[in-house]
């Protein structure tokens, strides 16, 4: 599904789907985490280009900064379209997509790497 094609609605649905077929604990767990899907223009660490993203997921409680962003199309491989990234942006480098280790294939495995799965069910 290309960026332009997503709306609040369909990323909304992904994320549904993924938590679906997550382990309940890991569900519940992420579930806390889930915001309003809204898009974010990012820029690449790898080239000019700049890349829409949704964030799904925002690490508040812990104030981290951090969360978890879908982008429809994958950025630089198609299978990989879930992201860790930075939600609040405290310097310049902090608006970007981030490394490709960051990237990941499925919500399940982006948040298992993310600070928010150390939180209690």
């Amino acid at each position: 599904m290309s960026d332009e094609a997503l709306t609040p609605a369909k990323v909304r649905e992904v994320v549904e789907g993924e938590l679906s077929g997550m382990p309940e604990d890991l569900a519940t767990r992420a579930r806390r985490y889930l915001v309003e899907p809204y898009p974010s223009e990012r820029s690449w660490s790898y080239g000019p280009e700049t890349f829409q993203c949704w964030i799904v997921l925002v690490d508040d409680a812990k104030n981290s900064g951090t969360g978890i962003g879908y982008c429809g199309g994958g950025v630089w491989q198609p299978d990989r379209r879930w992201v860790l990234l930075w939600v609040e942006i405290r310097e310049p480098r902090d608006a970007d997509l981030g490394q490709d280790s960051s990237w990941f294939t499925s919500l399940e495995e982006a948040f298992s790497e993310s600070f928010m799965s150390n939180s209690p069910a």
